[in-house]
């Protein structure tokens, strides 16, 4: 099983990254292949989508990107997905839309109806993500637009099982919260390698 873990934050010691890192031992752990793409360690490399010339196809705007095909080989290779980023005022961060606009030129084909038909092989996704807000402004006030644009992108790039984990007031965790959220996001580990 190859697992392509993708991280989108900053800060290696954050909730977020604790969380990304523990996730990845884990599943290495339970027997997994693990390739680690830590997207602002590629920020400077990561292209923004542009348009293309008219009657030149989408993806040619990156044909001379080095990080637009070893992100190809690598999401092109993998069974299984994992996704950890925080929420910015209500959404993902703008290099996971960047990483995500670089995937659909390449991993889906369309056919009819609201959702692609894949050309990966990536069955399983699981989405983690940590917010400063409390669960009733996530739940009343913002309804994590952020979770649902990642899975909607997932969905549409034809994943077909889809799982999403939402930590709550994240700077205000304790030790005993992140050892529980800890916990939690490892069993869901699990289910993403069944």
């Amino acid at each position: 099983m190859r697992v392509l873990a993708v991280l989108a934050h900053p800060v290696a010691t954050s909730t977020s990254g604790h969380l990304f890192y523990e996730a990845v031992k884990a599943l290495q752990q339970d027997g997994a292949t693990v390739d680690i793409l830590d997207l602002y360690q590629h920020a400077n490399r990561i292209p923004f989508l542009t348009f293309p010339e008219p009657g030149k196809p989408f993806d040619s705007v990156f044909v001379e990107v080095p990080f637009y095909w070893e992100n190809k080989e690598l999401f092109m290779a993998a069974d299984r997905l994992l996704i950890v980023y925080p929420v910015w005022w209500y959404a993902a961060p703008a290099i996971m839309k960047a990483w995500m606009d670089l995937i659909t030129n390449y991993a889906w084909a369309h056919t009819k109806g609201p959702y692609g038909n894949a050309k990966h092989h990536i069955k399983k996704a699981l989405i983690v993500n940590t917010a400063d807000m409390s669960w009733w402004h996530r739940l009343f006030g913002s309804r994590n637009s952020a979770t649902e644009m990642v899975k909607e992108s997932c969905k549409y790039l034809g994943i077909g099982s889809i799982k999403a984990y939402e930590i709550n007031n994240a700077r205000k965790l304790t030790l005993d919260d992140k050892k529980k959220h800890s916990h939690l996001v490892l069993r869901l580990c699990s289910w993403l390698l069944q």
